[in-house]
């Protein structure tokens, strides 16, 4: 039986993908700032509406900590998800 071919991710699948990768290998560590979505958006050639997605699925999966006015962060991983 053969594998299923790889599928190509969405824009934003890629962007959260890579700043998946970070916070986990500890490129980003817990409690650093994350880059603001302006600048993901600049870095990736994508739009900003693009990049707030892919911080949306972040925030989801628990990885970050987004409040309004203020720079989104890795969350600790022993913070437990509050919702």
């Amino acid at each position: 039986m053969d594998a299923a071919p790889p599928r190509n991710l969405a824009p934003w699948e890629t962007i959260a993908q890579e700043l998946t990768e970070a916070i986990k290998d500890g490129t980003l560590l817990p409690g650093e700032e994350v880059p603001t979505i302006g600048d993901i958006a600049q870095a990736h050639g994508a739009s900003v509406g693009t990049a707030h997605r892919a911080f949306a699925q972040l925030k989801q999966a628990g990885l970050i900590e987004v409040g309004r006015g203020r720079r989104a962060v890795v969350r600790s991983h022993h913070e437990k998800r509050l919702e």
